[in-house]
């Protein structure tokens, strides 16, 4: 039970990273720097836990993920204020809220197969 949370855990434990030193990066460098940067290593290491052969590698490109998959959740707020309006940027924060649910309820339907 421990192995099967962990892949998880560990992601969202890099995740909690991203606050600590977004900040003070996005200051000096702005936050388009952070997203190009950011997201690409991301991917880079949650293509690496999916093709890992061991529970080691799983677990330590799942950290990894988060830690430079976290910027982006800690920025897009900033990003939405400072591109539409606050009417506007109200509507994006729901739909941005919903899409965790949305996306993991069409997860078996993208895949190919209904789960019943």
């Amino acid at each position: 039970m421990t192995q099967a949370i962990l892949g998880m855990s560990l992601y969202l434990f890099g995740v909690t990273f991203a606050p600590i030193w977004t900040p003070h990066v996005t200051e000096r460098t702005g936050r388009s720097l952070v997203y190009l940067c950011c997201l690409p290593i991301c991917g880079i290491f949650l293509v690496g836990a999916g093709v890992s052969r061991s529970f080691a590698g799983v677990a330590v490109c799942r950290f990894f993920a988060g830690f430079f998959g976290g910027p982006c959740l800690v920025l897009i707020e900033g990003t939405f204020a400072d591109i539409w309006s606050a009417e506007t940027t109200n509507t994006y924060y729901a739909f941005l809220g919903t899409a965790a649910y949305i996306g993991a309820a069409c997860g078996p339907i993208a895949g190919g197969y209904i789960v019943t």
